[in-house]
């Protein structure tokens, strides 16, 4: 875990800055063997929330025109060193909390290290991959993602091949502009250009939904991706994968009615802007 060309990826704005207590120190406390340099890309550098920060991890100042959703994950890779192979992308608001299984992340390296058909290999257990999925060779941990999976792209906890994760995003990129769309829906035609690019990244999600699959698949369909295998259907399944974490603590900008008592139960209470 402390190999220097694995980078441990995290985007965020002002607006969830707060969260961060929170994200890092649960970090320090189960991830005690992380020693990948962690990179933290965002437009205001300078920003009173990141001073706690600055010496645990590098600051990638991103141009206003980089801010947004999917452009800010994109520019923050396409300025880390030259150095960094692989990238571990996460959100401030993806908590872990349990201790990482160092020895199935270790696989999923090595894998990596060894096969260039593999471009991204997933640490968590949703979505997919299905039962009818087969083990890559030898593992017992980790499934090739079958033709019949229908979402084969995910931003959250996975290893990627830094060179693959750019080219999808070049590709999707191209489909981001509100100017170039081929047809604008009504609902949003008098909205100005940030609210229609939230609607296409965010709201549409255009990285993830049928069609990002569809341009995932055709730029990097000869490649395999993995998937650690769910141990279980119940939900607290993603407490027993590589990286066991609590999903989404904030959704549709809500803040979950569960996370100030995790924040204050793990002693990282939450100071929650008004």
């Amino acid at each position: 875990m402390d190999r220097q060309d694995i980078a441990y990826v995290l985007n965020s704005t002002p607006k969830y800055f707060y969260l961060l207590p929170l994200h890092f120190g649960l970090l320090r406390r189960y991830a005690k063997n992380l020693k990948w340099p962690l990179y933290f890309g965002t437009e205001v550098p300078d920003h009173e929330g990141l001073k706690a920060f600055k010496e645990e991890m590098k600051i990638i100042e991103l141009e206003e025109t980089e801010k947004y959703f999917l452009e800010s994950r994109y520019a923050t890779v396409k300025k880390l060193p030259e150095t960094i192979e692989y990238i571990f992308p996460i959100q401030e608001d993806f908590l872990l909390e349990r201790y990482p299984d160092e020895k199935a992340i270790e696989e999923a390296i090595e894998i990596l290290d060894t096969d260039q058909s593999v471009a991204s290999i997933r640490l968590m257990p949703c979505p997919g991959p299905r039962e009818d999925d087969v083990y890559y060779k030898s593992s017992t941990k980790y499934k090739v993602l079958g033709k019949l999976n229908t979402i084969f792209y995910t931003f959250q906890a996975t290893l990627w091949r830094r060179k693959a994760f750019e080219d999808f995003y070049e590709e999707i990129l191209k489909h981001c502009d509100p100017y170039k769309m081929d047809f604008v829906p009504q609902p949003i035609q008098h909205y100005t250009y940030e609210q229609k690019k939230k609607f296409i990244e965010v709201d549409r999600n255009i990285s993830e939904n049928p069609f990002g699959q569809g341009k995932f698949r055709e730029i990097l369909g000869t490649y395999n991706h993995l998937a650690y295998a769910r141990e279980h259907p119940s939900p607290n399944a993603v407490y027993m994968c590589p990286w066991p974490y609590r999903p989404t603590a904030v959704e549709k900008g809500i803040l979950g009615t569960w996370v100030p008592e995790l924040a204050k139960r793990e002693g990282f209470p939450l100071q929650i802007p008004k």
